[in-house]
């Protein structure tokens, strides 16, 4: 019992500050995919990824501080492997650390667990 009262607190104390991801130029770097760049407002979030050939604009909705969901408006992807995997494409995100200029994450596809980790890292200008 006190070992899950010491973990509640200790997630209590050091819930990351999101706040200074929520607009930007970003980027993430894969093995597979490469670089794919990321442009976030207040509403919209754009990925593209020319190496690939994909490119998605999102409609971006926080949650919480360090919760947000991504749902496909437009798939302007060059690459029919980058279709929709489903008509309802919602991705779920969740920061999970956040440091200087990048931030951790846990993504979901339509509710299932979170299955996907990767790092998010600021434009610097």
């Amino acid at each position: 019992m006190i070992n899950i009262l010491i973990v509640f607190i200790y997630m209590f104390i050091h819930t990351p500050d999101c706040s200074n991801f929520k607009t930007g130029k970003f980027y993430t770097d894969t093995p597979t995919l490469g670089r794919t760049i990321i442009e976030r407002n207040d509403s919209i979030q754009i990925e593209k990824n020319i190496e690939v050939g994909y490119h998605y604009v999102l409609q971006i909705e926080w949650e919480d501080d360090c919760t947000y969901k991504l749902t496909l408006i437009d798939n302007k992807s060059t690459n029919p492997k980058f279709s929709p995997p489903t008509p309802s494409f919602v991705i779920t995100t969740r920061i999970t650390q956040v440091n200087e200029n990048s931030y951790s994450t846990e993504a979901s596809l339509n509710g299932g667990a979170f299955n996907y980790g990767g790092v998010i890292y600021r434009f610097i200008d």
